[in-house]
């Protein structure tokens, strides 16, 4: 009993620095690895691994600060770890936008898009436009495709 008391005590503990000494495969400097590292602690997480848990909960904190600090890209990181069906998901990838994350205005302009097809919302429809534009203006390329087929 004492040594699952003990094991229960050291994993809530765990801080960003002991997560990237035991999963020093996952971290990485640049910022495209932080979705690889979110979704790896997840998915080692559901596979019942404790000390993963405990990095992915760590994790997600500091993407939420960064986030709060208008950094997009860990916005970004939220949204897709939370996922389309989640209630902050557009919110998420609005914020990830707003915080010159310009794949975050991609993403979110499609998902206007999707919802301007099912509502005919001709506001929606302004919205996602406007959007698109933000990332093709920025050098997302795809976004420029889907201005052409919207209009």
């Amino acid at each position: 009993m004492k040594k699952i008391i003990l094991m229960l005590t050291v994993l809530c503990y765990l801080n960003a620095d002991d997560c990237k000494i035991i999963y020093s495969n996952l971290y990485k400097q640049d910022k495209e690895s932080l979705f690889l590292t979110a979704s790896k602690l997840k998915e080692y997480c559901q596979n019942n691994d404790k000390k993963a848990c405990t990095c992915y909960d760590n994790y997600m904190k500091l993407s939420d600060k960064k986030c709060n600090e208008n950094d997009g890209v860990y916005c970004m990181v939220i949204a897709t770890m939370l996922g389309y069906k989640d209630n902050n998901f557009l919110n998420y990838l609005k914020k990830s936008c707003d915080g010159n994350y310009f794949d975050g205005c991609y993403a979110y302009g499609t998902n206007l898009e999707l919802n301007y097809n099912e509502t005919k919302d001709i506001e929606t429809k302004k919205e996602a436009i406007f959007y698109y534009k933000k990332a093709c203006k920025n050098g997302i390329h795809r976004a420029c495709k889907n201005l052409k087929y919207i209009r």
